[in-house]
C-alpha cells in the first residue's frame, strides 16, 4: 500500500516509509492509542489525503478508530507526518503537537489521573502513563533538582526525529499541566533506537 504515498504532497511521510525495514507494516508489536492521532486531527486535519495516501491510511484519517483502540505505531506516526506535511514546516507541526499533547492531558479522559500532581511526581509516573498510550517501546526517567532526563527506547527506525520532537512536547506538557514554570525540554541525543530528552523547570 505504501507505493500509493504521494512523495510531492507528503514528503516527510514518504521518507519515513522508505526508511522503515518493512514499510508501514514494520514493528507490528508496537502499538499506540488512537486518542493520540484523533486529538491531533481535531486540531490540524490532513490536506489532500484522497488519492495521495494509501486507502487504509485514509480510512483511519476519515473514520478514526475509537479513542481507546490500539493502532500500529507506524500508522500513528504516518498520520502525524501527514499532518506535518499539511502544516508545511517542522516548527509549525511541533507547535500543533504541543497543543495536542497539552489538550490531551487536560481532557476529561486523562485529567483525573494527574490532578494535584507536582512536576516531579508527574514524571515519576511517566513510565506507567506511557504504557497506557504505547506498547512495544520503553520509557525511563532519571531525576535531578527541578530537572529530569527522559530516555525513550524503541525498535530500529520506528520514530524519526520529527516524531521524537513531538514526543518532547508530551513531556513538556506533562510538567506544564502540573503547574511548572519556565519549562525547557530539549532533545539532547538521538539514534535510530533511542532518544534522550532533558527537561528543566522552576
Amino acid at each position: 500500500m505504501e507505493a500509493e504515498i504521494d512523495k510531492v504532497a507528503f514528503p516527510r511521510l514518504h521518507a519515513y516509509w522508505r526508511e522503515l525495514p518493512q514499510g508501514l507494516a514494520s514493528h507490528p508489536g508496537c502499538l499506540s492509542k488512537a486518542s493520540i492521532y484523533r486529538k491531533l486531527l481535531e486540531i490540524r486535519p490532513v490536506d489532500r489525503s484522497r488519492g495521495a495516501l494509501p486507502a487504509a491510511l485514509v480510512d483511519l484519517i476519515e473514520r478514526p478508530a475509537p479513542i481507546g483502540a490500539w493502532v500500529p505505531t507506524t500508522l500513528v506516526n504516518a498520520i502525524e507526518l501527514a499532518v506535518a506535511d499539511s502544516c508545511g514546516s517542522d516548527s509549525a507541526f511541533v507547535e500543533v503537537a504541543h497543543r495536542m499533547n497539552r489538550d490531551l492531558l487536560r481532557s476529561p479522559m486523562y485529567s483525573a489521573m494527574f490532578a494535584l500532581l507536582s512536576p516531579t511526581t508527574m514524571l515519576k509516573v511517566a513510565t506507567s502513563v506511557w504504557s497506557r498510550f504505547h506498547q512495544g517501546t520503553k520509557l525511563h526517567v532519571a531525576f535531578a533538582e527541578k530537572s529530569a532526563t527522559v530516555v525513550l527506547t524503541f525498535p530500529p527506525l520506528l520514530h524519526p526525529k520529527l516524531i521524537l520532537l513531538e514526543k518532547g512536547t508530551a513531556y513538556q506538557s506533562a510538567v506544564e499541566v502540573a503547574g511548572a514554570k519556565d519549562i525547557a525540554c530539549r532533545l539532547a541525543e538521538v539514534s535510530d533506537r533511542h532518544a534522550q530528552f532533558r527537561v528543566r523547570w522552576s
